[in-house]
């Protein structure tokens, strides 16, 4: 059951990766964060009230609202990097965000294996490859380097932020998603306060791309969030971290993106390097 959760949060964040990405090629990221976590945030409040759950105390409720600023600071640059570059090559660079579970864990005491060493060689090998080519691109520079530097910040933020969502999550689920919840919008909607901006606008079109992402971004968290309750954060992490092969595959189908040889063995590479550490940590 735990794999199985892990694997569903793979697939809901992969979806809600891209989806995000593609609708954020036709309006402001930030009014794509604002709008998906009301909704969400609704969607949320309406379970805690029905089920009773806001009566039970949540001791990790700090971990979670600071796992809410670390979410909020992460996707919104993962969604930047999406629509400015190419989703082949942003995916495997968040997608080491696994890489800092398996580094807390060793400095916790945890003995990976030499597959699992393998793997996290491949993983940021593969992604300082894929990069390779739209850094070295001629032309403005800065700005093709710019998707590969939010998505190495996002692999940084998503990753810190899966440790305080393990941790935060031990007493309760859904309190601990919506104090999250909480946490995001503040970070998004104290900014319009203060600079004055209007109210994020959704048009027709991409409404229903909006909802699609607050439903499978709150899934994908929720079926992460319950599935380490009863397994090992490094295994959890690592198997829901192949959400970057759903949003490659979703974008080659969808948008026709074509990688350069390089890339796709670079890709490649980064992918077998999760998959090492995931059955690393099985055989362990």
């Amino acid at each position: 059951m735990t794999l199985a959760l892990a694997l569903a949060a793979s697939l809901l964040w992969g979806g809600s990766d891209f989806v995000g990405g593609t609708v954020s090629r036709r309006m402001a990221a930030r009014d794509v964060l604002a709008i998906s976590q009301v909704i969400a945030a609704f969607l949320l409040a309406g379970y805690v009230i029905v089920t009773g759950e806001w009566r039970q105390a949540n001791p990790g409720v700090l971990l979670a609202l600071a796992a809410g600023v670390l979410w909020t600071l992460g996707i919104f640059s993962f969604y930047q990097a999406l629509a400015a570059g190419t989703m082949g090559v942003v995916a495997p660079i968040a997608a080491c965000a696994v890489a800092v579970p398996v580094v807390a864990g060793l400095l916790t005491g945890d003995r990976p294996s030499a597959l699992q060493l393998v793997g996290i060689g491949l993983g940021v090998t593969g992604s300082v490859a894929a990069a390779g080519p739209e850094l070295r691109s001629g032309g403005r520079a800065a700005r093709r380097a710019r998707p590969i530097l939010l998505a190495v910040l996002t692999a940084c933020c998503f990753g810190v932020e899966i440790l305080l969502l393990a941790h935060a999550s031990r007493t309760s689920v859904p309190l601990t998603l919506a104090a999250m919840r909480a946490a995001s919008l503040t970070c998004l909607f104290v900014p319009m306060v203060l600079s004055r901006r209007g109210l994020p606008n959704v048009g027709r079109t991409t409404f229903a791309g909006v909802i699609l992402i607050a439903f499978l971004d709150l899934g994908g968290t929720a079926a992460f969030a319950a599935s380490t309750r009863h397994g090992l954060i490094s295994l959890v992490a690592v198997v829901s971290s192949l959400y970057g092969v759903v949003t490659v595959l979703l974008a080659r189908q969808v948008h026709r993106e074509r990688l350069q040889k390089v890339q796709t063995i670079a890709v490649a590479t980064a992918f077998a390097g999760v998959m090492c550490i995931g059955l690393g940590s099985l055989g362990a």
